[in-house]
Order: C-alpha cells, then structure tokens, then sequence
C-alpha cells in the first residue's frame, strides 16, 4: 500500500513542480519585427510585434498569475517562429503571417495604395556590454490591401 503511494506520489510531482530538465536546452527566442514600406522599396522602420511592457505594478503581475492570454499567445509566436525557422513550415508562415497582418490592421486601419509589409525574426545575442542582432528569417514583400481587413 506505501509502495502505491509512493509511486503516485513519484508521477504526480513532476506535474505540480516542473523539473529543471523540462528542456532539451534554454536558447534565446526569437523576436518578431514587421515594417510597412511603399513601392516595394526595403523596409527601413521595423517594429516589434508584441514587445513585452517595459514594466508590470504588483497588481498586474498578481493578475497574469492567473490569467494571461496575451502571454500564451506570444509563446505560441516563439514555436511558430522556431518551427518556421527550424523546418521552414508552411503552417508556421500562415499563422505568423495572419497574426501581423491583423496587428497592422490595427495601426493602419488605411492603408494607402500601393503599400507593402514585412516581417523578419531576430536574435538578439549580448557578448559584455555589446547587444548584436542576427536576422534569421525575412519574408517576402506582401501587398497589403485594405479591403483584406
């Protein structure tokens, strides 16, 4: 009868307090960034989709203790953004792709004719005091419409 306990108790821990070895290795995540561009020129204004609030009150941490959705979502951005890098996957572009594209609907409910958007993701290495940037992924050039919003 102990010996059961024991063992449900070995298979219900884990569960309730993640082990360190959750992950196969930590490595930095990638960040999205998106730029609207005129005439198919480069992108030179590049923003960051989804960046994390520079600070949190004591009563907005207690809140997203239980309850975040935005968070939840901006780690499924972080798996899209691994497998589209990772495996180049199709599901990961459309899904990353729908996503910016309702954010730029947002902030540029009209666009004028003739515009067009990007996104890449980066990695932001710090080696010191020195932050360097790697581009690992840019997508093509996309009309934006405004009847698609």
């Amino acid at each position: 009868m102990f010996h059961a306990i024991l063992h449900s108790l070995g298979l219900l821990l884990p569960a309730l307090i993640p082990s360190w070895r959750f992950f196969k290795a930590v490595q930095p995540s990638p960040r999205v960034e998106w730029g609207i561009t005129s005439s198919s020129q480069t992108v030179e204004n590049w923003r960051p989709y989804r960046p994390r609030p520079a600070h949190l009150g004591a009563i907005q941490l207690a809140q997203r203790m239980f309850w975040n959705a935005a968070w939840n979502e901006s780690l499924f951005l972080v798996s899209l953004s691994e497998r589209l890098m990772g495996t180049e996957s199709d599901h990961s572009l459309r899904e990353l792709t729908a996503r910016i594209r309702c954010e730029i609907a947002e902030q540029i409910p009209s666009p004028p004719t003739g515009t067009f958007w990007q996104f890449r993701l980066i990695f932001m290495d710090r080696d010191g005091d020195q932050v360097t940037r790697h581009i690992t992924y840019q997508s093509d050039l996309i009309r934006l419409h405004p009847h698609e919003f």
